[in-house]
């Protein structure tokens, strides 16, 4: 967990980052096992149990995850709101 903060941690300030976060309370319909790292839509990663996966083709990405992109970023809170700040993670 330490080392996903601290990458978390680096990549924020990063110009190409943007960083959301979405709250418990938001009223997501299910858990989200995968995670968008191209804001092009173009790479799509899961975590498992024993793996981790990488979708690349335009194909295997469509339109569902889209969807699900757009969901995702109109619930998320974006920059210093609230009691969430880099105070919680320490070095």
């Amino acid at each position: 967990m330490r080392n996903k903060l601290e990458r978390l941690s680096a990549a924020i300030n990063l110009p190409q980052v943007r960083f959301g976060v979405v709250p418990l309370g938001a009223g997501l319909p299910r858990a989200t096992p995968y995670r968008f790292l191209d804001h092009r839509r173009q790479l799509v990663q899961f975590d498992t149990y024993t793996a981790e996966l990488s979708l690349t083709r335009p194909d295997e990405i469509a339109a569902a995850y889209a969807r699900a992109f757009e969901r995702l970023t109109a619930l998320a809170v974006y920059g210093p709101r609230g009691p969430c700040s880099d105070s919680y993670v320490t070095t």
